[in-house]
């Protein structure tokens, strides 16, 4: 039986339902409604399962419970849950860490400030913790300080306290090896793991690091607790902690030859691993990486609430909008106009909202640009790009969430193909834009496949439905076409 034939028994002997009237209520014979609840029939359609939400007056959560199981025997189980972390990943904040490093100071204890050639052992989260917060205080403020990591990112405590030094620290380099699962498109324990890795590292990026992200394969979970010896390890120029699995245990030392022997280890595994997660730094970066998406044979899929306008932008309106004190402004111009006509030529499916089609018609302002180089877009030109883009016989292929996934302030862009990915974040309280470039073929998948599978429950269905919408809308704001 699925997931949706045993709730459904189970909710139908919880409440007593008389199967006949049942069936009928539901436009099923006796014989074919005891199939759905054996699960022997394919999935009855949607407007079936909400007949029988009514007919069994089933509480909020329980409809809830049952629309559920419903999906996950339609997508299948891992489908169902690495499409929910997904969405997870672009609903939830992403760029700012919980830090509770409240019981630590760099005095505490008092032991590892006078560490010189000798070893320490550690016992328990605190002396960890204590003994971290040192490491990594120490060499972040160290002006060519290299942290080296071993260590999976779901740890709490070393993101944290990442986290309190980040903001002073002095662009130190870390590099971080993190174990990826070797069946990237399954979930462990209904979580997609390399997803969750990901959400992870994603807010040190946001601090004073030079942060690099690098990756192997292994199984999930990483080790037996009991049996890897010590497979974590955090270097700094001059100190060396290895750690348990499960972080209670471990030694901190200051010993050169054993930090030697440990920076060793560390360069062999360095070179066996792939890199996770670039950072552009500049346009020239940005485009470039953005061709290789769009010279993919496959389809591309962008992803942001706020409409992607690229496609529908004119030289026109680079001239008229960019800022004309900027450098090189002309030559910008012709870099832009040429890089929206690749766009036009490519085979991209656009997903966006209502809500950001109302958002960018009330402010003007383009979400793919920096808004420092522009100044934000008169009403009319407004408009006139909207009609473009979703009423024009120009063969853009978009579709529109009824429902905006996420916060328009700290808004996600997603743009990505089989091959090659790149992620923009919004850094509101830095007041800049984050460019990441994905190169992991499993979080590709997961990103291509959560916008190639979004429910038609999501979506408008037809473009009467969004011009009825955007209709009303004018008349409320009393803006007319």
């Amino acid at each position: 039986m699925n997931e949706f034939a045993n709730l459904l028994s189970a909710f139908v002997k919880e409440k007593g339902v008389k199967i006949q009237p049942f069936a009928r209520y539901c436009g099923y014979d006796r014989a074919n409604m005891y199939k759905i609840l054996k699960g022997q029939r394919n999935l009855p359609g949607r407007e079936i399962v909400e007949k029988a939400v009514k007919y069994m007056h089933l509480l909020p959560s329980e409809e809830e419970k049952l629309w559920e199981a419903y999906e996950i025997s339609a997508q299948g189980s891992d489908n169902y849950y690495r499409r929910k972390e997904v969405q997870k990943f672009f609903t939830e904040p992403i760029l700012s860490s919980n830090v509770n490093i409240t019981a630590l100071t760099e005095g505490e204890p008092a032991k590892f400030g006078i560490l010189n050639n000798e070893s320490i052992p550690l016992r328990g989260g605190y002396e960890i913790d204590a003994a971290l917060f040192r490491l990594i205080g120490e060499e972040s403020r160290n002006k060519d300080g290299h942290l080296r990591l071993m260590i999976q990112p779901e740890s709490n405590s070393l993101s944290s306290i990442l986290s309190v030094h980040g903001n002073y620290a002095c662009n130190t380099r870390i590099d971080h090896i993190v174990c990826l699962s070797s069946n990237p498109e399954n979930v462990y324990r209904k979580k997609n793991y390399n997803l969750d890795c990901l959400r992870c590292v994603l807010p040190l990026y946001n601090y004073n690091y030079d942060y690099n992200t690098w990756y192997y394969y292994s199984k999930i979970p990483v080790q037996e607790k009991k049996f890897g010896l010590f497979p974590y390890m955090v270097l700094s120029s001059k100190y060396a902690c290895v750690l348990t699995a499960d972080m209670q245990k471990g030694y901190i030392t200051a010993k050169p030859e054993i930090l030697r022997i440990c920076e060793e280890i560390f360069e062999e595994c360095l070179e066996e691993s792939k890199p996770m997660i670039r950072r552009l730094t500049d346009l020239d970066e940005q485009f470039e990486v953005t061709g290789k998406i769009l010279k993919n044979k496959d389809q591309v899929q962008s992803f942001q609430m706020t409409p992607c306008l690229t496609p529908v932008l004119t030289e026109q309106i680079y001239e008229k909008y960019l800022k004309k004190e900027l450098p090189g402004r002309e030559k910008l111009i012709q870099t832009l106009y040429t890089y929206g006509e690749e766009i036009k030529r490519s085979d991209i499916q656009y997903v966006t909202s209502l809500e950001g089609i109302k958002r960018f018609l009330k402010t003007g302002i383009i979400s793919e640009w920096p808004p420092e180089l522009y100044d934000p877009l008169e009403m009319d030109d407004r408009i006139q790009l909207i009609k473009d883009l979703i009423f024009s016989d120009n063969g853009i292929n978009i579709r529109i969430l009824k429902k905006t996934v996420g916060n328009f302030d700290a808004e996600i862009y997603l743009c990505v193909s089989r091959e090659y990915g790149i992620l923009k974040f919004i850094v509101p309280e830095k007041q800049m834009q984050l460019h990441l470039v994905l190169e992991e073929t499993g979080l590709l998948f997961s990103f291509f496949d959560f916008c190639e599978n979004l429910s038609t429950e999501q979506i408008f269905s037809s473009s009467e439905e969004i011009e009825s919408f955007l209709e009303n809308w004018q008349l409320s704001e009393k803006v007319l076409f």
